[in-house]
Parts: C-alpha cells; sequence; structure tokens
C-alpha cells in the first residue's frame, strides 16, 4: 500500500509591531499588529478545508498567535517548538536605523564571534525539527510558524543551493504571513511549492 506524502506548511508569522523600530530577533514582546492579524487569519482560512493534524510554533508571540489563528479552525493545540525561534545575534536590540547606516548583516564574522548564529547553524536546528516531524507524522499534514531567516534557509537548501547570506535575503525573502509547502515523499523526497 503507498504511503501517502506527508505535508508541511511552513510559514511566516504575520507582521508586527515594532514602535521602536529595533532589531528585536528573540526579544519578548513584539505582538502581531492589526495587517498581522488579518494575515493570521488568511492563513487560517486557506488552511481550513485541510486536514491538519498538529501545528507547532516558535515560542515568539508573533509566532505563536499566527498559530493560534490557524489552530481555531481545526480544534488543536498550538505546540511549541524552541528549535525554530528567531535567530541569535548579538545586534538584538539595536536600532534598525543606525544598523542600516552601518551595512550591518547578522551573519558577518564579527558579529559570530560575538555569539551570532552562523547560517549553516540557523538551517540545521530548523531542519532536523522538520525531519522529526516528518518522521512522527508520516502521511499527515501540519503547520510550522516560524520566522524568515529559517524558512529561508530551508528552502535553499532544499532546493539544492547554498547557503551564504546575500543568497538568502536576495532570492528567496519570504514576507510576513506567506510560507512555503514542503511535500515529503516516503523516499525521502521533497516538492516546494509557495503558500498561500
Amino acid at each position: 500500500m503507498k504511503v501517502k506524502n506527508t505535508t508541511v506548511y511552513l510559514l511566516r508569522h504575520g507582521a508586527y509591531e515594532n514602535p521602536k523600530q529595533v532589531l528585536h530577533l528573540r526579544l519578548p514582546g513584539f505582538p502581531l499588529s492589526p495587517e498581522g492579524k488579518k494575515q493570521a487569519q488568511a492563513l487560517g482560512k486557506a488552511l481550513a478545508s485541510q486536514t491538519i493534524t498538529a501545528i507547532y510554533a516558535s515560542p515568539l508571540t508573533r509566532a505563536q498567535q499566527t498559530a493560534r489563528a490557524i489552530a481555531l479552525h481545526h480544534n488543536l493545540p498550538v505546540m511549541t517548538d524552541e528549535r525554530i525561534i528567531d535567530i541569535r545575534s548579538p545586534l538584538q536590540g539595536m536600532s534598525l536605523s543606525e544598523l542600516k547606516k552601518q551595512g550591518f548583516h547578522p551573519y558577518q564574522h564579527k558579529f559570530i564571534q560575538e555569539g551570532g548564529e552562523r547560517l549553516s547553524e540557523v538551517f540545521s536546528r530548523i531542519h532536523k525539527s522538520i525531519q522529526e516531524k516528518v518522521h512522527m507524522h508520516r502521511g499527515q499534514k501540519i503547520v510550522m510558524v516560524s520566522h524568515g531567516d529559517l524558512i529561508m534557509s530551508i528552502v535553499i537548501k532544499y532546493r539544492g543551493g547554498m547557503l551564504y547570506s546575500r543568497n538568502i535575503f536576495e532570492r528567496n525573502y519570504v514576507g510576513v504571513g506567506k510560507g512555503y509547502v514542503l511535500e515529503f515523499s516516503d523516499r525521502g523526497r521533497v516538492a516546494i511549492a509557495s503558500f498561500p
């Protein structure tokens, strides 16, 4: 008997409040903005007809709120996965305007030396989480709500690309309230399509 594909809806949270315009990353707070709430509701409606069996989210508020808007349509709890949290960087909390003036990039060697994550490390932790869930939910459909860099790293690598910082932003940007459908065959092959 043929095993059905395992489907992962890998989604970025909706737009969020950032009144002080700082690089927030893992800082607490930053709830969905009115626009973000609409985006989360739209994701929920787009997935309402699907038979979703599990919903996972980053522990950060914006991801949890987005996941809850999806979960409402399926009477499911939102399970938290620390591995799909936003990136770690010493630049967290700094002014975005000041960082732009300096031409910063969180994956520059000097910031890695100060405790930031390498892009390969970002990919590794979300990849492990996805692979574990594909094994756990074989033949089912699940949702994972995470953050931009993590999702982009997955799409690049799963499409056979190389991880380097310019590539992740220039060609593979994923907007808030958007994401991808990852279809895993029983042989481990993956097909990728944008969503919604």
